[in-house]
């Protein structure tokens, strides 16, 4: 694998990857926020030393951080964005940072400054690793802006030496965090390798039954996806005699020319799953039942046309428009394809139709 390929991600699969860096790195990130700030808070300790008394003079600079502190643990009940989440953590050091600014501006001895600075590039650091490398990096040099601009007013004791320790300090965080996010990028390739191996038949390479159970997690319905979802169930017709005539090598290519076919046939989006044997489930999303019809037919048509290397096949589909949940769906599409399969396979019926036509025969028969 080669280092940092996650740059050559495109957006949408770079943000999925900072998303799920984030989420491995959440609770760590909530435990580092709330140490540094509390921690920061026991410089006051040091100041009333300093001061050799109570230090009443930075009290507010020392404490104010617990506010954004409790804004910041709020947020993290509620909100699982990383790009609200993220810039929020990395803000946490800054503020730790001005509220040391601002007590060192009351101190009568400031010479210690410059150790205060490096610990709390420590916290810079440990931020970042929830962070995208860019953003970490950038957030690291604003550390040292934070030091150049408060010079311009404290006029820190041996501010050569100051920037002299801090700067490589920053040069270094910005390499952590890289190798970091990308040693990050391999656990996560592998991660999606083994999920994607989970719920993928690994015959015909489609999805397997677990591709619903991921897509309904959480208890979540698939309207939530998408308001017009219509779901087709295709069966190879008369497949048994394929494996009894021409073996059972000869069917698995006849499977994997029907998967291939699908997915040729339908959207990027849609979901196509080997739901066992011969049969087939396609969920088709912001799609209603006259399009997806049309879509079969086309299918149906070109497979039963095209030459797959084995012998001549046809396929039954049963389509039915979602309602309520995907079993009750599943199970019309299923009793559209049997009778498709009763009435002369190598037929597209839905499940709407298949009602008119079940109802006009028993009309007929009375």
């Amino acid at each position: 694998m080669k280092s940092m390929s996650y740059f050559k991600l495109d957006k949408k699969d770079k943000e999925a990857f900072y998303q799920s860096q984030y989420n491995y790195y959440q609770r760590f990130n909530l435990m580092v926020v709330i140490v540094a700030c509390l921690a920061s808070t026991t410089y006051f300790i040091s100041d009333c030393q300093l001061f050799d008394r109570f230090a009443f003079e930075t009290i507010l600079p020392r404490f104010a951080i617990l506010i954004p502190l409790l804004i910041y643990i709020y947020l993290q009940k509620r909100c699982k964005n990383y790009k609200i989440m993220v810039p929020f953590s990395l803000l946490i050091p800054h503020l730790i940072m001005w509220g040391t600014i601002g007590a060192i501006w009351f101190l009568p001895d400031r010479s210690h400054a410059r150790e205060g600075f490096i610990i709390i590039q420590l916290v810079f650091l440990v931020v970042s690793f929830a962070a995208p490398p860019l953003w970490a990096s950038a957030n690291a040099a604003f550390s040292i802006a934070n030091i150049l601009l408060s010079n311009l007013f404290i006029h820190y004791e041996e501010f050569d030496l100051m920037m002299s320790l801090n700067i490589p300090m920053v040069f270094g965080m910005c390499l952590v965090v890289f190798v970091i996010t990308d040693t990050y990028y391999e656990h996560y390739v592998m991660k999606n390798e083994l999920e994607a191996s989970l719920m993928q038949d690994p015959l015909t390479r489609v999805f397997n039954r677990n591709k619903i159970e991921s897509l309904i997690n959480d208890g979540k319905d698939l309207l939530s996806i998408s308001k017009n979802i219509t779901i087709m169930m295709l069966d190879i017709d008369f497949f048994k005699r394929v494996n009894d005539v021409y073996g059972h090598d000869k069917g698995d290519e006849i499977l994997q020319f029907i998967a291939e076919h699908i997915n040729q046939s339908v959207r990027k989006n849609d979901v196509v799953i080997r739901w066992g044997g011969e049969e087939f489930v396609i969920i088709m999303f912001d799609c209603k039942p006259e399009n997806a019809f049309g879509v079969a037919e086309k299918m149906r048509k070109s497979i039963e046309e095209a030459d797959n290397h084995v012998c001549k096949i046809t396929v039954s589909v049963g389509i039915a428009f979602y309602v309520d949940d995907y079993e009750k769906t599943v199970k019309r599409a299923d009793e559209a394809l049997y009778h498709a399969k009763q009435t002369g396979r190598n037929k597209v019926v839905s499940y709407g139709q298949m009602l008119e036509e079940k109802a006009v025969n028993n009309s007929e028969k009375q």
